[in-house]
């Protein structure tokens, strides 16, 4: 009776063996599309191979996208399309309807949930709360030029922002911040995180808005959400995050193990052809931009989650467009194709007109141009020339945007057929310009613009990544820099010359600068630095108010605009940028 009851027991325990042993797989498709930033056609990039080789390419498309997220969708057992950042800002359908020309076509993509980034704040907090959140209360509105606001018809997160405004809603949460989505038998927690950056880009875009700061903070909020995420059984846990691949390899170094299986980054349109291993287990990856598409097939065995597998899918011209798509992007253009009246800028501080079609073509360049280097561009660099001269100042200062749309004059075989040639279009001079600027002129001493340029140099290479803030170094003209990046923040700047000076500027110098302005900003800031007197904006040769698209179209017309592969700063590390390295901002900051 005993031999029985143990042989009973025996086959049992053999046959749940077998069963755990033989536990259905079950795999997640991640598609990840990041910084799509309202390019609703194809546009040239600087594609960095995996290799290292770098080719002027024609990349992405919306209708091209779609078709390649249907043909995963096609092959995948289950998938899930995250959308993370910066998605109704950078082109011009996008600039002059706050965004809404280009929602029915994002809407389209099949998007599962997403994130919102800094520039989806740029037209303003109003925009920002009708967009995804609540709205604008009534006596609110007279204060903000909106009206007929499109939504996303998916899901947005942001566990990192809360209300400050109304007073009776400070402290509510402005979107959710976490999601359960379930595959089969597996269930994917989904924390979602948006830049953090907004206030500091324009005090007014953070207006009755509060959004987490420093690592700390987010250490425990991602602890946090992760821990009740567990309890609600979920089988593995991802971040969706705008806070840039910078600070979320920061992070998840600096988690405890298991906590977070991926991050799924956005913001900084570094493209990672390998996965960043970290120290707490999770997996960093970014698709770069709008030209490339991530793909993370995650496996699942007896709910455990037993491998992980990244793919980039570069969006290329021998792509089919989506039908569907192709219709939803003409219908979003035409107005600006075919231009049957000027389309005035929907924005209360600017009186200001698109009054070309943006596939006018203005001129051909002479050279190529580019801001695809953190330290110094031939784009920002022909900028700040021109600057320069319509100001007659000293020196220059052009904002350092991440944006581009390259260009170069050489004709450039790709893949055997396709050639990108030199001509220039309006709607190229809005791909380099995400915003729409005053063009001043101002005085300032050495030693303020010597804090000034140290406090960028912080921004921008700090080896605390959350201090890292904004875009790269701006455009520079008539300064000559000697720098060490290795140094420690606030003390990078070696020497300070003006072009074609021997001497040193003195802490007491003035130094006359031509720069940019923005509406609300306190009368001594140019260009987002402070200390400027005298501060007075140009105009142009009628009168009105001249503008950073005006002045750009200008010098390509008049052929003023010179791309020049100079260097104003002489960095003695000798650090290994782009395309050198694989990161276009070093990815752990420089210095001690």
């Amino acid at each position: 009776m005993l031999f029985k009851l143990k042989s009973a027991v025996k086959a049992i325990l053999s046959i749940a063996a077998l069963g755990i042993s033989s536990a259905h797989a079950e795999t997640l498709s991640i598609i990840h599309l990041n910084d799509l930033h309202a390019n609703l056609v194809s546009h040239n990039e600087m594609v960095r191979y995996e290799q290292g080789n770098v080719v002027l390419e024609t990349r992405g498309g919306i209708a091209r996208i779609k078709t390649v997220i249907d043909q995963i969708r096609d092959d995948a057992q289950h998938s899930l399309l995250l959308n993370v950042g910066d998605t109704y800002h950078g082109g011009v359908e996008a600039t002059y309807t706050h965004g809404n020309a280009i929602v029915e076509a994002v809407n389209a993509l099949g998007i599962d949930v997403g994130v919102p980034g800094n520039w989806d704040f740029a037209y303003g907090p109003g925009v920002a709360r009708e967009r995804y959140g609540n709205g604008v209360p009534w006596f609110m509105k007279w204060r903000m030029e909106i009206s007929d606001i499109h939504r996303p018809n998916f899901p947005n997160l942001a566990a990192n922002v809360t209300y400050t405004k109304p007073f009776w809603n400070s402290g509510a949460p402005f979107l959710p911040a976490t999601m359960i989505k379930t595959f089969g038998g597996i269930k994917i927690g989904i924390i979602g995180i948006t830049s953090d950056i907004v206030p500091k880009m324009h005090k007014m875009l953070g207006e009755g808005f509060k959004f987490t700061s420093g690592m700390t903070a987010y250490l425990k909020l991602i602890t946090d959400h992760s821990s009740n995420l567990k309890r609600q059984g979920v089988n593995a846990v991802v971040v969706m995050s705008e806070l840039g691949i910078h600070k979320d390899y920061r992070l998840a170094n600096n988690l405890d193990r298991g906590v977070v299986d991926i991050f799924f980054s956005a913001h900084t349109h570094e493209l990672t052809y390998k996965p960043l291993e970290s120290k707490s287990g999770a997996l960093v990856v970014e698709a770069g931009s709008d030209a490339y598409l991530g793909h993370m097939d995650l496996t699942f065995e007896g709910g455990m989650l037993t491998d992980r597998h990244w793919k980039i899918y570069h969006i290329t011209e021998d792509i089919q467009e989506d039908p569907e798509l192709s219709r939803l992007v003409a219908i979003a253009r035409a107005p600006f194709v075919e231009m049957k009246k000027p389309i005035k800028l929907p924005n209360p501080f600017h009186e200001y007109h698109l009054r070309q079609p943006i596939t006018k073509i203005l001129n051909t360049v002479n050279g190529q141009i580019d801001r695809t280097n953190v330290l110094e561009s031939t784009f920002n660099n022909a900028f700040s020339d021109l600057l320069r001269k319509r100001g007659r100042t000293d020196i220059a200062l052009a904002p350092g945007f991440r944006f581009d749309q390259p260009i170069a004059s050489q004709r450039i075989v790709m893949e055997g057929n396709p050639v990108i040639s030199g001509p220039i279009t309006i709607e190229d001079v809005y791909r380099f310009f995400p915003i729409i600027q005053k063009i001043a002129v101002g005085n300032t001493t050495g030693a303020r613009l010597r804090q000034q340029l140290e406090k960028n140099f912080t921004d921008v290479f700090s080896v605390d990544v959350f201090r890292q803030w904004g875009g790269w170094v701006p455009g520079i003209s008539g300064l000559e820099l000697e720098v060490d990046l290795s140094h420690t923040d606030g003390d990078r700047i070696i020497s300070m010359k003006l072009s074609g000076k021997n001497d040193q500027i003195s802490p007491d110098t003035v130094i006359s600068l031509t720069g940019c302005t923005r509406p609300g900003e306190d009368n001594d800031v140019l260009c987002a630095f402070s200390g400027f007197k005298d501060r007075e904006e140009l105009t142009a040769t009628d009168g009105a108010p001249l503008y950073n698209i005006d002045l750009f179209v200008e010098g390509i017309v008049n052929g003023e605009f010179k791309p020049v592969d100079r260097h104003n700063i002489r960095d003695l590390s000798n650090f290994p940028f782009w395309p050198k390295t694989a990161f276009v901002q070093p990815l752990e900051g420089i210095g001690n």
